[in-house]
């Protein structure tokens, strides 16, 4: 197997930073998007922030070297984007007008089990793997029982955040080729066409005679300015620059961190439920994510040029 240390060496800090952001910082944009989406629009709101962020890493990648990008590169960030951004960011802003924000992450916790599913042909799971998802899965379960203190979502909203998932697990594979070699460059295409796609669904839903300037509350304003920096600008651009270079299996895991971050952050700031339960199934989630993330060990090893190494050591 190769080595991790001496394969990434100084990258390593920036790789657990970058973790760090996906795991915590998503985690905490969950309840943002419900505070945002009190007086602001769903589409429209993640076509603004997509745009605001996807703007500034743009001018910045071409003010630092990168080059002008395709026609192929645009319609594959429009693609990816469209996934990630329409499919996903904004119907979970949708739902979360009427689901809490822990519930909602928690359903989310599927995006490793359909980024396994959609490579089933390409790479087999190992059974530590295998055991890390049902590990990881369970916790959720445990933490949708009946009495674990958080609310039922009803069959429309789950059916909803089951395709944001699934939205996002293919956004995320696709995403992997047909983009810039720069990070930034990659990841401004990314949002400028989830903003494409998300303002073309607001206009579509009209969404436009929503949008009331005099109700909007600095609580949602402040959220918006969050999501666009902390949740879009840094943590995006960290989240593209990890599929690059780690297994995606191991980067997907974050989706099993940011159900216990979105729950306690929900239940700190947002007035959601907290339970025993809860805390127990945090435990069983965490588990897994460790499961997922070093399953790579168990793996053949492969030549760096053909398929990136999962960040274990």
């Amino acid at each position: 197997m190769i080595d991790w240390a001496h394969r990434y060496g100084s990258e390593r800090w920036l790789i657990l930073l970058a973790f760090g952001c996906i795991y915590f910082i998503w985690g905490s944009t969950y309840l943002a998007i419900r505070f945002a989406v009190e007086t602001l629009p769903p589409f429209m709101m993640v076509m603004g922030r997509c745009l605001v962020a996807g703007g500034v890493l743009y001018a910045w990648a071409r003010l630092t070297g990168a080059q002008r990008p395709t026609p192929s590169h645009w319609a594959r960030g429009v693609l990816t984007g469209g996934l990630l951004f329409g499919g996903g960011q904004a119907v979970l802003a949708g739902v979360e007008r009427t689901v809490d924000s822990g519930l909602a992450a928690l359903v989310l916790a599927t995006i490793p089990v359909w980024m396994i599913v959609l490579q089933l042909s390409s790479q087999r799971p190992t059974a530590r793997t295998i055991a890390g998802v049902v590990l990881g899965l369970g916790g959720v379960a445990i933490l949708v029982t009946p009495g674990s203190g958080v609310a039922a979502v009803d069959p429309l909203s789950g059916a909803l955040l089951l395709l944001c998932s699934l939205s996002w697990a293919i956004g995320s594979l696709v995403s992997r080729s047909g983009l810039p070699s720069s990070s930034a460059l990659s990841t401004a295409l990314q949002l400028l066409g989830g903003s494409l796609v998300s303002g073309l669904i607001s206009l579509a839903s009209g969404e436009l005679g929503e949008l009331n300037v005099a109700i909007l509350t600095p609580k949602s304003l402040f959220a918006f300015a969050y999501l666009t920096v902390f949740g879009t600008l840094v943590t995006f651009t960290a989240y593209s620059w990890l599929l690059g270079r780690c297994d995606a299996a191991a980067v997907g895991s974050y989706a099993f961190v940011n159900p216990v971050v979105a729950v306690l952050v929900g239940w700190a700031f947002g007035g959601e439920a907290l339970s025993v339960i809860m805390i127990v199934a945090a435990v069983v989630i965490v588990a897994g994510v460790y499961l997922v993330v070093t399953s790579k060990r168990e793996r053949q090893p492969v030549v760096p040029e053909e398929a990136p190494e999962a960040c274990s050591s």
